[in-house]
């Protein structure tokens, strides 16, 4: 036996002759059932199909060649798997649980057809299909229709389009102005599982926040005006020399009714003027039943004086 064994085990040395040229497995492009199709016909042709479906059993210490051979053969199948999936892929299979090549291909057969019913690379491929447009000037109208029939084909292949991913691509379609909603959209579909699936009742509850945020917004903006604008005092202008913050009754310029005197007569004489009128509901002694007037003396002095209304 032992000599068999030697001369022509029962499990001979493989080798991979036919490279895989397909795309890689992605979990964000949810190509399983592409991927795993085109994966197992080559796997197939290398005579590596049975260690990942486990139908090969590994020979006992009886034949330590053969049995060598099945480790050696086990172990080139799992690595042309770990070569053909993503980064993301790998790291999931990268554990003590998964030792075989069997144990590889369960553990991302189980992942993938747990993936939730709305997967985003189907979401863009729809949107990408209903948003093209023919046109005879850059590229033939028969190979455009080939071309978004390939997409429709990639989006079934990826599983079955339910209402919910219906709803959300109408949803994210409509979005254009809304780019951080479709980002959020996007990212929550992305970790949509059929334990936790994201359905259009998630996005109708985002939007209903979002819309409570805008109308909230827009009321602090109201009020924000308007207490802006309470605030706002119209500055006046004078009308002989054309500065802001007095009348030319206290222009201190030529042609002011207080020309020729100091920048701090003016301001005590404003000063004096806002008084009279702060003190109008309270008159000074003899003044009751006056009209205040504002005069100037020869010398241009400004005072007030009261005038009776008869």
């Amino acid at each position: 036996m032992h000599e068999i064994d030697t001369c022509s085990p029962s499990i001979p040395r493989l080798y991979i002759s036919h490279p895989f040229t397909g795309d890689k497995l992605d979990h964000i492009n949810r190509n399983w059932n592409d991927w795993r199709r085109q994966i197992l016909i080559t796997l197939t042709i290398n005579g590596l199909k049975r260690y990942v479906q486990g139908t090969t059993m590994c020979p006992s210490d009886s034949e330590p060649h053969a049995q060598s051979n099945w480790r050696k053969n086990d172990k080139l199948a799992f690595n042309f798997i770990l070569l053909n999936i993503d980064t993301q892929e790998q790291e999931f299979v990268d554990n003590a649980a998964v030792t075989t090549a069997k144990d590889c291909w369960d553990a991302l057969e189980k992942r993938h057809m747990n993936l939730g019913p709305v997967p985003l690379r189907q979401l863009q491929l729809i949107r990408e299909g209903i948003s093209t447009r023919f046109s005879h000037h850059t590229e033939s109208l028969h190979a455009s229709a080939a071309k978004v029939c390939a997409l429709a084909k990639r989006t079934v292949a990826m599983g079955e389009l339910t209402v919910d991913a219906l709803a959300c691509i109408f949803i994210l379609s409509g979005l254009d102005s809304y780019p951080h909603l479709q980002t959020i959209i996007n990212h929550n579909a992305s970790r949509s599982t059929k334990e936790k699936p994201y359905t259009y009742t998630d996005i109708i509850r985002l939007l209903k926040n979002e819309h409570w945020l805008l109308e909230a917004d827009k009321t602090r903006h109201v009020s924000t005006s308007t207490a802006l604008a309470a605030r706002t005092v119209k500055k006046t202008t004078c009308a002989n020399c054309k500065k802001t913050g007095h009348s030319v009754g206290f222009c201190i310029s030529s042609g002011g009714g207080m020309a020729g005197k100091t920048i701090e007569e003016s301001k005590k004489a404003r000063r004096e003027a806002r008084d009279s009128k702060r003190n109008r509901g309270t008159p000074a002694s003899g003044s009751k039943g006056k009209i205040p007037m504002w005069a100037r003396d020869a010398d241009g002095r400004a005072f007030l004086v009261y005038l009776d209304s008869a």
